[in-house]
This record gives structure tokens, C-alpha cells and sequence, in this order.
């Protein structure tokens, strides 16, 4: 007959080593976490980036059917119909160029809400709380290729990121990046640029010659004029 086995008093952790380990992973678990927050939002930017890649496609092929513009009108037949919000004209891409509304719900962004699910309900497409993305209205397949096209939506009314509430329209990342999608198709995320200390705005670079202004702000001024033409402004998306 098998005996139970009795630790010891002697083989058993006394209460200040009990802490003393405790202690040792509270520490551990406090470097990691930092570590694996940044990892999280590195894949969360990983997949705006690649949603942002496919609107971007499925602009480059609405282009091909519209003489090359990028979606001007919310009535792209009969070329009427001014959007007022970027969801108005994004819209227009489905369900004949992407099928749902999956690439534009950005999660976390405050423009999204809770639980939307990218599917289409009852024919409403891209209504409030199910697009995260702002848009440059206005371009075509021929403008200057580095002027952006999509980003993550600004803070209401601007063009530019707030950096001290991430929960609020604008504020996805702190400001600290942004995921562009540039009018050549190309993207990457972009790391900000932020007002000097106490600022609570940040805002995309506009390219290698000139760093420091936001890629957004229409400039009619200099030897290349940024984001000028016909009618170009940009949209944010519609609060949720």
C-alpha cells in the first residue's frame, strides 16, 4: 500500500519566498507587456495596411471603367451626387469592385463601432461606425503619385491625428502612425510627425522634400504644388 506523500516543512516555500517569486513575475510580466502591446498594433497597422492595398486595387480597376478617376461622384453613371463623408464615396466600390464592407472596418479606430462585422444588411452600405478610412476625393489615375489617396480617418473636421485619446475619432496609434495609401498605389505605415511638446495633434509627412508638412494640406505655393487641381479635398469618415 502506497504511501501520500508529505512534504516536509522543510521542503515547502516559506511566505517570504512565496513573495519574493511573486515579485519576480510581476517584474518579468511588467518588461514583456510593452513588448507585446507594440507587437499587437504592429499587426493591427499590418492589416490596415493590406485592407488599405485592396481598396487601393479595386480603385486602380473602378479608374480602368471611369476614364480614369478614382470615385468623384455617389452616382458614378450619371456623374452626379457630391459625397459629404468619405463612406458616401466609398460605397460606390461595392459590391462591383471589393464585395463587402470587411477592408474598410478599422479596428479600434474611433470611427468604427463595436462589432461591426463587415457585411452588407439589407442593401445600407457603409454606414456610420462601418468605415474607417478617409479619402482624397478628386484624384485620378495620373496624378502626382506620391499625393496620398487613403489614410485612417483624421479627427472631425481636420487633417490631422490626436495623440491623447485613442478612442476618439483620429486619435488610432496615439498619432504615432499612419497607414497611407499614396494616388501610385503604393503604401506603408508612416511614422507621424507631432507638435512640440504639450501639442496634442500629429499629422502624415508629405514626401523627402518637405518632411515636415502634412501630406494632407493642400499648398498652391512653391515649384511643386501639392494636392492641386480639380476640386480635390479631403473626406473623413462619417462619426459613427
Amino acid at each position: 500500500m502506497k504511501r501520500p506523500l508529505r512534504l516536509s516543512f522543510d521542503s515547502a516555500f516559506t511566505l517570504v519566498e512565496l513573495l519574493v517569486v511573486i515579485s519576480i513575475i510581476a517584474i518579468l510580466a511588467g518588461f514583456a507587456m510593452p513588448a507585446f502591446t507594440k507587437a499587437m498594433e504592429q499587426a493591427d497597422r499590418t492589416k490596415v495596411l493590406n485592407d488599405g492595398k485592396q481598396i487601393a486595387l479595386s480603385m486602380k480597376n473602378y479608374a480602368g471603367d471611369f476614364g480614369g478617376e478614382f470615385p468623384f461622384y455617389t452616382d458614378p453613371i450619371r456623374k452626379q451626387g457630391q459625397p459629404q463623408s468619405a463612406n458616401d464615396i466609398l460605397a460606390t466600390l461595392i459590391p462591383d469592385y471589393i464585395p463587402n464592407e470587411q477592408v474598410f472596418t478599422i479596428k479600434k479606430s474611433g470611427y468604427c463601432r463595436p462589432g461591426a462585422d463587415g457585411n452588407i444588411a439589407a442593401g445600407r452600405i457603409l454606414e456610420r461606425g462601418e468605415n474607417g478610412w478617409a479619402y482624397v476625393l478628386g484624384l485620378t489615375d495620373t496624378s502626382n503619385g506620391r499625393w496620398p489617396l487613403l489614410a485612417p480617418g483624421f479627427k472631425n473636421g481636420g487633417v490631422t491625428y490626436i495623440t491623447n485619446d485613442e478612442s476618439a475619432p483620429g486619435g488610432l496609434w496615439r498619432g504615432e502612425y499612419s497607414v497611407v495609401i499614396r494616388a501610385d498605389l503604393s503604401g506603408q505605415p508612416e511614422r507621424c510627425m507631432k507638435q512640440k511638446t504639450g501639442g496634442t495633434e500629429a499629422w502624415v509627412r508629405r514626401d523627402g522634400n518637405d518632411p515636415n508638412k502634412n501630406a494632407f494640406q493642400q499648398d498652391q505655393s512653391g515649384d511643386q504644388p501639392w494636392l492641386t487641381g480639380r476640386d480635390i479635398r479631403v473626406l473623413n469618415p462619417q462619426p459613427r
